[in-house]
This record gives structure tokens, C-alpha cells and sequence, in this order.
């Protein structure tokens, strides 16, 4: 959202809500990140498809809220994952 509170906020996109339109977690079993519709009433899209319910994201999908368009490039992937990338010690 355009809150400055957000984790991830789009300040300068005036067409994007306040509130979170989407929320992304992690799944650390399964290694994978999934978006879903989030707080407020605006639409968010992946690859152009309308994000109504939890779908996955995978690398280089295509993220659009309001006018701002974004790029998922996750660190963490099924093949590496938390631990491989962040190993401690």
C-alpha cells in the first residue's frame, strides 16, 4: 500500500490504495511464496490475472498495483532454500 508504515510501500503511486492491496508470505515448508488479496478494495494483478485468491508466485512474475508494476525475484526458491541461502556459522 501507499502507507509509509508498510513493509513495502509505493509512497509515489497516488492510485494505489493506503491499505495493503495484496499480501505476500512464505511458506517455509514448502519453500515457495504465495500472494493473496489483501486489507483494502483494490485490485491487484499477477501475469494479468486478477488476484482473488492465493496463487503462487514464482520467478520473474509480473506484479501490478495501481500504476505500478513490480518484478518478483525471490531469493529463496524450492531448489535453495531458506537454510542453503542463510546459513549460519
Amino acid at each position: 500500500g501507499r502507507n509509509e508504515k508498510m513493509s513495502i510501500n509505493l509512497l509515489l503511486d497516488k492510485t494505489v490504495s493506503r491499505t495493503s492491496p495484496i499480501s505476500i508470505i512464505f511458506d517455509s515448508k514448502n519453500n515457495i511464496f504465495i500472494t493473496m488479496a489483501g486489507q483494502s478494495d483494490q485490485t491487484a494483478y499477477v501475469n494479468e490475472q486478477i488476484v482473488l485468491q492465493p496463487i503462487e508466485l514464482n520467478n520473474f512474475d509480473k506484479i501490478v498495483v495501481g500504476k505500478t508494476v513490480l518484478l518478483f525475484v525471490p531469493l529463496i526458491t524450492k531448489e535453495h532454500g531458506f537454510d542453503d541461502i542463510y546459513k549460519v556459522g
